[in-house]
């Protein structure tokens, strides 16, 4: 092989490896900047607040809010404001996309609407059977979203996790 084919053969096998690396790095980039950052609303947190103060009455450990999952509680919300109506539609769904997301093992949720404070919709989950069993279950985290609709009525989905 000649010097100066040996040359070329470097200098393009150097472009192309540099070439490959800098996609890749693009590509981490983008999927880093395009993550968006959650802040829960003040309501949420201390709806949060609320529910982790009556799990350590009960002797039940915290829950640790995860933002990272906020969207599935979100468009859920937006699902039952669409369809006025509170359901557990498509959780079989939601539960997938957590799971995928946090290598959770169990995953179940909560649901409410029309509730005009935090310690109603406490109260509500906590007197309905299914919804208190899942509140006291052995989950170390959650995320919770309350949407408002247009007339001004509160949706409520809480995603639990272990």
């Amino acid at each position: 092989m000649k010097i100066s084919n040996l040359i070329l053969f470097i200098a393009i096998a150097t472009f192309a490896s540099c070439s490959s690396n800098a996609t890749e790095e693009d590509q981490f980039y983008e999927s880093v900047s395009s993550k968006k950052e959650i802040t829960l609303s003040e309501d949420e947190n201390s709806l949060l607040d609320v529910i982790n103060e009556y799990r350590q009455s009960i002797g039940l450990n915290k829950l640790i809010m995860n933002p990272s999952i906020y969207e599935f509680a979100k468009e859920h919300n937006t699902y039952m404001i669409e369809n006025s109506s509170i359901s557990h539609t498509n959780f079989s769904l939601r539960a997938e996309k957590v799971k995928k997301n946090t290598n959770a093992k169990n995953v179940a949720e909560n649901v409410a609407r029309f509730y005009h404070n935090n310690t109603g919709v406490l109260n509500g989950w906590i007197n309905s059977p299914t919804h208190k069993a899942t509140l006291e279950g052995n989950f170390t985290h959650t995320v919770i979203s309350i949407t408002t609709d247009v007339d001004g009525k509160k949706y409520y989905t809480q995603l639990f996790y272990n």
